[in-house]
């Protein structure tokens, strides 16, 4: 037994009576118990829905865009595609209802248009009435291009995760990749894309009016200013787009910092598995630990020679040390033990795919 893989409830997780910890005792070695990394997305985006009021508030909403769209009555003036029940237990239909919204909110707009008549009765005519008027504010529009462009960033990560041939030395540069991703991303460049994409949303005959524009006070007439006044940037003339400009950081930043914070445990073991093909022998020791052999400093160097004279790349090591395996054995069972540490669940990722 090399590693174990659970979620992080308590009665698995615990260091002192948790079943990681039990399995530890009882074989009397250390075994490294990996919180189920695709589970870890999960927790991010629960984190950021319940930091960010105005995400919380977007997804609040959803749940009632799936409701209404579900009704027997409205489903049948629906033209666009099904909606999605949002699942705490699962990350990705979050993704998945911001998609079909996108892709389909003329379609809903315009069915919700429809809702009036003696077909329906006055709740149903207030709540659709009162779901349009939602649907098109300005802060529901950004918040649904807001989270599909940060959400899809996520989804390579949660696709890699769920395969049964996923390790740790697969899984860290993906995590890796995202997180590197978000900060690249996080500019004002990115804000006024995601802001022109949720204008376009709506027809021009259907934007918000704008609101008045400030004016300076008739008092300052007389002098020159050379700083401008109040809250202001160089491209956002209301408060409804500095609240935004708000939003947009804050989401980027609890994104980015739990990832950090989740995928940042087991900081050796991930730091000698992530570079398990640079051949450091000071990065094999935690491995001891582990009861994985680890090969003498002399064969690590002539494994290093070898690879290098012959141009082995890193992709191919495995087989390359596999096929010589009777000349550098403690190497090549060192790094085939390290490649089945897993990172997640897979009976749960197989028979509940998220």
């Amino acid at each position: 037994m090399l590693s174990q893989c659970y979620d992080c409830a308590s009665v698995i997780s615990g260091t002192k009576c948790g079943v990681q910890a039990l399995i530890q005792k009882k074989l009397n070695r250390t075994i490294p118990y990996v919180h189920c990394y695709n589970h870890q997305l999960h927790l991010v985006i629960v984190k950021t829905v319940s930091e960010v009021t105005e995400i919380g508030h977007f997804f609040d909403q959803n749940r009632l865009i799936h409701k209404v769209f579900n009704t027997f009555k409205i489903n049948s003036l629906y033209e666009g595609n099904n909606t999605v029940r949002l699942l705490e237990q699962c990350w990705s239909s979050h993704l998945k209802i911001c998609e079909i919204i996108y892709n389909n909110y003329d379609n809903m707009i315009n069915c919700l248009k429809k809702v009036h008549g003696k077909s329906f009765d006055g709740n149903e005519v207030a709540q659709c009435a009162g779901l349009s008027l939602t649907m098109k504010k300005k802060t529901f529009r950004f918040a649904l291009c807001l989270m599909l462009k940060y959400l899809r960033y996520i989804k390579p990560a949660d696709k890699i995760l769920q395969s049964r041939e996923t390790g740790l030395t697969l899984a860290i540069p993906i995590i890796h990749n995202v997180i590197n991703s978000l900060k690249q991303s996080r500019n004002e460049e990115a804000f006024i894309a995601i802001l022109k994409d949720c204008e376009h949303l709506l027809h021009e005959t259907e934007t918000e009016s704008p609101k008045r524009k400030r004016k300076t006070t008739i008092k300052l007439n007389e002098y020159i200013l050379s700083e401008s006044f109040g809250t202001y940037t160089n491209y956002v003339n209301d408060d409804i787009n500095i609240s935004l400009l708000s939003t947009f950081y804050e989401v980027i930043d609890i994104i980015k910092s739990e990832i950090k914070t989740c995928f940042e445990k087991n900081d050796k073991l991930i730091k000698a598995v992530s570079n398990i093909y640079e051949l450091n022998y000071d990065d094999f020791k935690i491995f001891n630990d582990l009861k994985i052999n680890i090969p003498s400093k002399e064969e690590i160097i002539c494994v290093k020679n070898y690879l290098k004279e012959n141009n082995i790349s890193n992709k191919n090591i495995l087989l390359e040390l596999y096929q010589q395996r009777k000349a550098f054995k403690a190497t090549f069972e060192m790094i085939a033990a390290v490649e089945v540490l897993d990172v997640a669940q897979q009976f749960v990722n197989r028979h509940f795919p998220a």
